[in-house]
């Protein structure tokens, strides 16, 4: 019973050290909205020029050590961050990427920024995965120059609307097994919810919620 005893306060310590939060690196200078893991390297996006001491616009990577830029970053806020088709794929409210223009959205492959297609004419706040294209939800009208009202889903080479799409702001989506759902701030249509059935929006539940839908995880 007494080495038992001992024992176990002397690892009451490391039982507490290893349920602490402890800082990545000197943390940034500005607001963190997006983290992912690409190439086995955490990616942190938002509104920031310092990561860890390191000068970057608005995306870093972090390698377990150290931070580190993308590139030469995004010009603009970063909101979403997600990985499809092996690259990094990075949404916001930006038009410059690596230097190169990117409305709203762009690409990172490992080495440099390129846009995908014509992005949109306005911001990007989620992104999600579902029957094999990525999918954006945000504040724009208009995406790869289609029409689309607050969502829309890139097959690789084009950009696609989801039939009238949403009336207002969308701030997350989530594929989930062969359902597409997404949450914002359409209370008057959808109750601030939606679930894609058959070429059509239903909400979730058929009752929605009666206020703004921020964020869903599957």
């Amino acid at each position: 019973m007494k080495i038992v005893l001992i024992v176990f306060i002397l690892s009451l310590p490391f039982i507490t050290q290893s349920q602490s939060w402890m800082p990545l690196g000197g943390g940034m200078n500005g607001p963190v909205s997006a983290l992912t893991v690409f190439n086995g390297e955490l990616i942190a996006g938002g509104e920031f020029t310092n990561a860890g001491g390191t000068p970057v616009n608005n995306i870093a990577r972090w390698n377990g050590t150290t931070w580190a830029q993308l590139g030469t970053g995004i010009i603009g806020n970063v909101k979403a961050l997600i990985v499809y088709n092996n690259e990094l794929i990075a949404g916001g409210h930006f038009f410059t990427a690596g230097g190169v223009g990117a409305n709203c959205i762009a690409k990172w492959n490992g080495n440099s920024w390129a846009p995908l297609g014509s992005g949109m004419n306005y911001y990007v706040t989620c992104l999600t995965v579902h029957s094999g294209e990525l999918v954006a939800g945000g504040a724009f009208t208009i995406a790869g120059g289609t029409p689309a009202s607050a969502v829309a889903h890139w097959n690789g080479s084009v950009w696609g609307p989801y039939a009238s799409g949403m009336p207002n702001i969308v701030n997350c989506v989530s594929g989930v097994n062969d359902s597409l759902f997404l949450g914002g701030n359409f209370y008057n249509t959808y109750r601030n919810t939606g679930k894609w059935i058959n070429s059509g929006w239903i909400a979730i539940g058929n009752s929605g919620c009666n206020a703004e839908v921020k964020a869903m995880v599957k």
